[in-house]
C-alpha cells in the first residue's frame, strides 16, 4: 500500500520524483543540438558543419540523395569532403585527401 502512495503522489506532483533519477544526456564533441522543428540540415547548415570539422576553403557543396557533399580544404591545404544527412544534419562521413597543389609550392 506505501509503494501505491508514493507512486500516486509521484504522479500527481508530473513525476519529478521519478525523473530525478534518469541520466542526463550526452552529446559527443562537435555535435549540434538542434530544435526539433528544424532537424533537417539545409546548404548553410550543412556549410557550418562542414566548418565545424576543420573545412575552411570551400570548393563544392552538392545535395544527392538525401545527402550533402561538401568538398573543399583544411587551413594547411589538405583536400577534404564532409557528407552530411538532408534529413538530421548527422555527418556521415569525413574523407581526407592530398594537399592542393596551389598549397604544396607556399
Amino acid at each position: 500500500m506505501k509503494t501505491f502512495a508514493t507512486l500516486v503522489l509521484a504522479v500527481a506532483c508530473g513525476g519529478p520524483l521519478m525523473a530525478q533519477n534518469l541520466p542526463s544526456p550526452v552529446m559527443a564533441p562537435g555535435s549540434i543540438l538542434r530544435p526539433a522543428a528544424s532537424q533537417a540540415a539545409d546548404r548553410e547548415a550543412a556549410i557550418d558543419i562542414a566548418r565545424q570539422r576543420g573545412m575552411t576553403e570551400l570548393k563544392a557543396v552538392e545535395l544527392s540523395n538525401g545527402v550533402w557533399e561538401v568538398k573543399g580544404a583544411n587551413k594547411t591545404g589538405v583536400k577534404m569532403e564532409v557528407i552530411i544527412s538532408a534529413n538530421d544534419g548527422r555527418v556521415l562521413n569525413v574523407d581526407f585527401g592530398h594537399p592542393s597543389p596551389r598549397r604544396l609550392g607556399q
